[in-house]
């Protein structure tokens, strides 16, 4: 039941993405970032990463393989958002945004991992 929160969030998320894509010519966010398209996808998919590895680490079924997991979740979502695309006016499939999408993932996975190192410290004698 302490997962259901981090799911919601998830979904929250994931439905707010497909109403985006849903779009013929999608708005620009609140913030106008002038970014490349690659940029705002590894940006979307960096949070639903964030979002999912939470959610499944803190499922009992999926907590051995979190990263894992998340990692097929963010492409599958990625590849149908793609093919939801394909029936929405004045938008395409694109296998490079599906490449953006799963980048963003393995990116928060080697920030996560960098941001675990330990800073080896010498004490002064």
């Amino acid at each position: 039941m302490k997962s259901l929160k981090y799911w919601i969030l998830v979904y929250i998320y994931c439905f707010i993405i497909f109403i985006y894509s849903a779009t013929p010519k999608p708005p620009e966010p609140f913030i106008v970032v002038h970014a490349t398209d690659w940029i705002k996808h590894i940006a979307e998919y960096l949070i639903l990463s964030f979002l999912v590895f939470f959610a499944f680490k803190n499922s009992k079924s999926f907590e051995d393989y979190p990263a894992l997991y998340t990692i097929i979740f963010v492409v599958l979502f990625a590849v149908s958002d793609e093919i939801h695309q394909l029936f929405v006016p004045g938008r395409y499939f694109s296998v490079l945004d599906i490449l953006a999408d799963s980048f963003a993932s393995i990116l928060f996975f080697s920030l996560k991992i960098i941001n675990n190192f330990k800073v080896i410290t010498y004490r002064k004698i």
